[in-house]
């Protein structure tokens, strides 16, 4: 996430890049654990890669499976559509 890295580059505080990343992109959990909260468990080394690598991985491990098959679901639904003569 380019906010990590630039505020990692600017010198800002965990907190400060933090603050920015739920200004620009809202944590979707926030009501059940803040995202400093988060933070704060995640010991000091790998909050940088929570922060940057872990939550695009989860998003991939997540959605990727359920796009792929809505995308095959589609293109079942087009063929049977076709077959049937109604596009």
């Amino acid at each position: 996430m380019a906010l990590v890295r630039d505020g990692q580059a600017e010198g800002k505080s965990v907190d400060a890049v933090v603050d920015e990343i739920q200004h620009k992109v809202p944590y979707q959990l926030n009501n059940q654990k803040p995202m400093h909260e988060l933070v704060k468990e995640t010991p000091d080394e790998n909050w940088l890669w929570e922060l940057e690598a872990g939550s695009n991985k989860r998003a991939a491990s997540m959605w990727v499976p359920l796009r792929d098959m809505l995308i095959y679901l589609r293109t079942q639904v087009h063929a049977a559509a076709h077959e049937s003569g109604t596009n």
